[in-house]
């Protein structure tokens, strides 16, 4: 595989890493809306910045985007005050994430096999089972 097709994951990786830590230490004091709409702005004036950076058609761009990417703006705000609320409730670090993506991709793996047709893989079925016990 080409080095290029390792920068998205390891982008991934180095965020949820960092992204965790930050959940983990938002203090059970301040409110967690108000810190989403805090992390919302910044993320909003970085990644406007990068569109227009990136010489953009507003006009055009607009036109192309379908309701997915409304909706993804809820699914976000459920991911990220689930998991401060995960934290607060006293999960660890380690384990309340690995309970969560464990659940997260058995369930991906089930819609991949029923709404996109993807094949199940020996290896997954492998990786079902360990993920189970």
């Amino acid at each position: 595989m080409e080095a290029a097709l390792y920068i998205p994951i390891l982008v991934i990786i180095f965020a949820n890493v960092l992204y965790h830590n930050l959940a983990k230490i938002t203090p059970p004091e301040a409110n967690a809306f108000l810190s989403l709409a805090v992390a919302y702005g910044v993320a909003m004036t970085m990644t406007l910045s990068l569109y227009f950076f990136s010489g953009p058609k507003l006009s055009e761009d607009f036109f192309k985007l379908n309701p997915s990417s409304y909706l993804l703006g809820i699914a976000v705000v459920g991911i990220e005050l689930g998991y401060i609320f995960l934290y607060r409730s006293g999960f660890k670090l380690s384990s309340g994430s690995l309970i969560a993506n464990i659940s997260v991709t058995l369930l991906l793996i089930i819609i991949g096999a029923i709404l996109y047709k993807e094949p199940i893989s020996p290896k997954q079925v492998l990786g079902i089972i360990l993920c189970l016990g």
